[in-house]
């Protein structure tokens, strides 16, 4: 009986050591939050220069004469 339990805690330990050692699940996140900022970046700067971009052909509309 008890050689049957250690037998079952030794696999159990090797089972929950072997876990922790994946590391695969640990990076497939890290790139996740990594591609996540890079796109509030992107979205964040197209913004701004869409913005400054408008106002910029706006004056230069404003200032070209108007067609007949």
């Amino acid at each position: 009986m008890f050689e049957k339990l250690n037998l079952a805690a030794v696999r159990a330990y090797a089972a929950l050591s072997s876990v922790g050692k994946d590391k695969k699940g640990v990076t497939a996140v890290e790139y996740g939050v990594i591609a996540a900022l890079i796109i509030v970046v992107c979205i964040a700067a197209i913004s701004l220069v869409g913005t400054r971009l408008n106002s910029a052909f706006s004056v230069i509309g404003s200032s070209l004469p108007a067609a007949r």
